[in-house]
């Protein structure tokens, strides 16, 4: 007959008391954990390699035992019981030493994306390993190189059509990150850039603010660029607003150029608001309109894109859209985690937040 697991949490905790006062003559097992807990052997291993898989209540009642026991796994012995490293391979875009300004951003999103995966792996049986792709390198020599039971594709990580191949064949458990639903076959968590840009739309409509712009680049070439745009366009349009479209070049520089262009119809009243397709930008459209004698936000209101932290040191805090690149990541290493245990499709949704800030005022 199975064991029924229910037990109050005050048994529980009065069970895992107890034991924790006795001075152990060997190492706690997860037997031992169970029986504190007051569930089964099986629960417990669920708890650390599919902790979403657990009820909360008994996911609350195995820590609390696990901790008043001393109680830590042991990845090793996991690992040889798969027959495979215990780790969870992360595969980043290696970055151009010779583009220093590309790498210091990245840096950000990619200290975002780490603290992300180590929280989600600090409640598996999983460690991280971590590898950079250089350029023309194939993901199958790549992973070749690591000992791991799964892979998380990183953002701008090449997949050529063999690697995907080659991956399915195998059955190697593999959730790649994506900006833009564009990726049809195999498991994806993507930043949905579109409804990002609506996102920021939404926060100029909302504050009566209907003479809207947009500030761009590369729109025809970049896929995220353009996909920030319909969605901006989309929602302003539902509201009977057709917006103002610069696209110039991305960049501190790029931007400059187009606020210089955007100035004069802020002057005479063309425009009240203006979406920057990130943050870099937007720093360069506020020199510009600075320099033309334009304050944000009392003659134009401005969003922009990314939430990098320096957008909080500029003279005027700026508002922004948080691109999310930790929840994606965070999301594709519990996913994986699930698809190792119990294979499944992932398709997975990460909608953009906006993110308040002065330079945004408030309309008519």
């Amino acid at each position: 007959m199975a064991r029924t697991e229910h037990v109050t949490s005050a048994a529980a905790a009065s069970r895992a008391a107890r034991a924790s006062d006795r001075a152990p003559v060997q190492p706690c097992t997860r037997n031992d954990v169970a029986t504190a807990a007051g569930v089964s052997s099986a629960t417990v291993s669920r708890a650390y390699n599919r902790p979403r898989a657990v009820s909360p209540e008994k996911l609350a009642r195995i820590r609390s035992a696990a901790a008043a026991l001393g109680y830590v796994p042991d990845r090793a012995a996991s690992s040889l019981r798969r027959n495979r490293g215990g780790g969870i391979l992360l595969i980043l875009r290696a970055l151009s030493p010779d583009d220093m300004s590309e790498s210091r951003v990245y840096n950000w999103f990619y200290a975002d994306a780490l603290i992300h995966v180590q929280s989600v792996l600090e409640t598996t049986m999983f460690h991280l390993q971590i590898a950079g792709q250089r350029p023309g390198e194939s993901l199958r020599d790549l992973i070749g190189r690591h000992r791991c039971d799964g892979v998380v594709l990183g953002l701008g990580v090449v997949m050529r059509p063999s690697d995907l191949s080659w991956l399915s064949t195998a059955g190697f458990p593999c959730v790649c990150c994506t900006q833009t639903d564009h990726v049809r076959n195999g498991n994806v968590c993507y930043i949905d850039e579109r409804a990002g840009g609506g996102v920021a739309a939404d926060a100029f409509l909302s504050r009566r603010l209907r003479r809207l712009a947009h500030v761009t680049g590369m729109l025809d070439a970049n896929h995220v660029c353009k996909a920030r745009w319909l969605g901006f366009r989309e929602r302003a349009r539902r509201d009977g607003v057709e917006p103002v479209l610069v696209n110039g070049s991305l960049g501190i520089r790029g931007g400059y150029e187009s606020g210089l262009l955007l100035a004069p119809r802020i002057k005479t009243g063309e425009v009240d608001s203006v979406f920057v397709v990130n943050d870099l930008t937007a720093v360069g459209v506020l020199q510009a309109l600075q320099e033309c004698g334009i304050a944000v936000p009392r003659d134009v209101s401005l969003i922009g894109y990314d939430n990098l932290p320096f957008r909080m040191t500029l003279g005027v805090p700026l508002a922004t859209i948080d691109v999310s690149i930790g929840r994606l990541y965070g999301r594709a290493a519990e996913c994986l985690v699930d698809c190792i245990r119990s294979p499944s499709p992932v398709r997975e949704r990460i909608t953009p937040l906006f993110v308040p800030g002065d330079s945004l005022g408030q309309g008519a």
